[in-house]
Order: C-alpha cells, then structure tokens, then sequence
C-alpha cells in the first residue's frame, strides 16, 4: 500500500489547522482536518521545504501568507492509502487529531 504523509500546522489558539503540508511538499490553507484549498501556496514562496538523508526540514513565514502566528503547534497523520482511500489504515503523532506543544516561531 502507498503512504501518504501530512503535516498540520495550528497557527492560533483553536483546535483547527491553518497549514497542512502533503507528502508531494505542496502547502494549502486549510480549515479542517480533511479538507483545503486546492491552490497550493508554494507559488507564493513563502516555504522553503529541504532534505538530507532522508530528513526533510520544512520552514514557512507565517506573515508571508497573511497569518499573524507567534508559536506553532503540529500534528502529523501517516495514512497507508488503498486504492486512493485515505484513511485505510491511520498513524498520527502525537495522536488522532492532538497537537504537540506550542513551540515559539523565530
């Protein structure tokens, strides 16, 4: 089965995302946990995506995209996808829908 990775950034004090990174490094905005633009944000360049040795680093300058962020929290989702049906089967850090501490922006 295929695997698709996506990254979730919580930007303000509610228990919604605002980013969401894919596994193909494309940025969108994004209300919910299942749903975002479809206007991918790398075109604004406003991230910088990079990798060594299989890490990949990722950095976005919130107020590049119109959003006053101080501190981020993020939540990661690993979906093993069946025949384009996310959600077969599911890993989630630090758990289903949970944020990782807020950690400041510099």
């Amino acid at each position: 089965m295929p695997e698709k990775t996506r990254v979730y950034f919580n930007l303000d004090r509610d228990r919604r995302p605002e980013l969401v990174l894919t596994s193909d490094f494309e940025v969108y905005k994004t209300k919910t946990w299942n749903k975002w633009t479809s206007k991918n944000l790398a075109a604004k360049d406003c991230e910088d995506v990079f990798g060594t040795q299989g890490e990949i680093f990722f950095a976005v300058d919130p107020t590049c995209l119109g959003l006053d962020a101080k501190k981020v929290a993020v939540s990661v989702v690993n979906d093993f996808v069946a025949d384009n049906y996310f959600g077969s089967k599911a890993d989630w850090a630090p758990g289903k829908r949970k944020w990782t501490k807020r950690l400041a922006l510099e």
